[in-house]
Formats: structure tokens, sequence, C-alpha cells
């Protein structure tokens, strides 16, 4: 019998990731908003949970299955754990950034153009480079609203999650013993 989408594992561990993901990030903004942006530490703070629920995802499944998981059955856990989460992230994200702080990406945008121009006059770039690469981002940025820049991030944040779910799913899998299905088959056709 196959097994109910909402009894699944990866299922269960993706709200929990998700529900965690964003109490993750209302504690930055309201605790520590200096952690936010593209600092490493903000980076860490939201990469960490990611990896521990998609190991407690991997585990529980792993247990779930006797104790033996392929690296396959592994890898699609922990990448659904992590899809589900990010999802519930990024529409909590739309909603925050539509409703309660429409303001938050743009003073996001306005810090990171900042350091971008002094990280680009730092190089040595010249007036005519740094405001050509900045009228390009500026560009990019008046799309933040768009529904496919929403799922052109939801497809980035889904592929580093598949890396990290790769990497993962090594440590995490057990392969059963060589001839463990064929035992398992002949003992319950015995019995």
């Amino acid at each position: 019998m196959k097994e109910s989408f909402f009894n699944r594992t990866f299922f269960w561990w993706g709200i929990y990731y998700g529900i965690a993901a964003v109490l993750i990030f209302l504690i930055e903004y309201f605790v520590f908003p200096s952690l936010l942006g593209s600092s490493f530490a903000s980076t860490i703070i939201s990469i960490f949970p990611l990896v521990l629920f998609m190991t407690f995802a991997g585990i529980a499944e792993k247990k779930k299955q006797g104790g033996f998981l392929s690296f396959g059955k592994t890898f699609q856990t922990m990448f659904f754990t992590a899809l589900i989460g990010i999802v519930i992230f990024t529409i909590f994200s739309h909603f925050f950034n539509t409703y309660y702080a429409p303001e938050y990406v743009t003073e996001v945008y306005e810090k990171e153009m900042v350091k971008a121009r002094e990280k680009m006059e730092d190089k040595g770039m010249s007036d005519e480079e740094i405001e050509k690469a900045m009228k390009m981002t500026e560009s990019i940025f008046k799309m933040k609203d768009s529904i496919i820049f929403k799922l052109i991030g939801l497809a980035v944040m889904a592929g580093m999650a598949a890396v990290i779910a790769l990497l993962t799913a090594l440590f995490v899998r057990k392969e059963p013993p060589v001839n463990y299905f064929n035992e398992s088959q002949i003992i319950d056709k015995e019995n």
C-alpha cells in the first residue's frame, strides 16, 4: 500500500524546517537586524537549520525503513524536506515583504548597492563602468515583485538544497547488505 503524501517523513520535517526558517528570520529581523543581508553570519544561520532538518529527516526515514536507506532514497527524503521548507519560507517572505515590511527589501538593496560600489571602486573600475553595473543591478531589482523573480529565487534555493542534500546523504545513508532483500523475501515466503 502506498504511503499518503501527508504521512511521508519529508513532509513533516519540511514543515518543521519551514517554521524554523521563519522563526529564525523573525528573530534576526527584530532582535539582530545588523545580521540581515549578505553577511556571513546570516548565511551560516540560515544554512545550519537546513542541514539539521534534512539530516533529521534522513535519519527518521532510515529508522522507518528498518535501519537501511539507499543513497537515492536518502537524497530524495532530504531534498523534499528542504523543498517543502523553502516553499513555506518563500510564501512567508512574500507576505512579509508585501504587507508587513515592504521597505525591508529596499533597505537591503540599498546597503548592498553601497557595498558593491565600494568594491568596484576598490578594484579601480572607472566611474562609467560602475554606473553601467549599477544601472543593470537596478533594472534587475525593479523586477523583485514579479512572480518570475520569485520563482528564480526559489529555483536557486532548491539547487542549493539539492547540493547540500547530495553531500549530506553520503553520511546519513546506510545501504542494506547485498543479500538483504533476497533473504527477507525468502523468510516472508516461508512464513
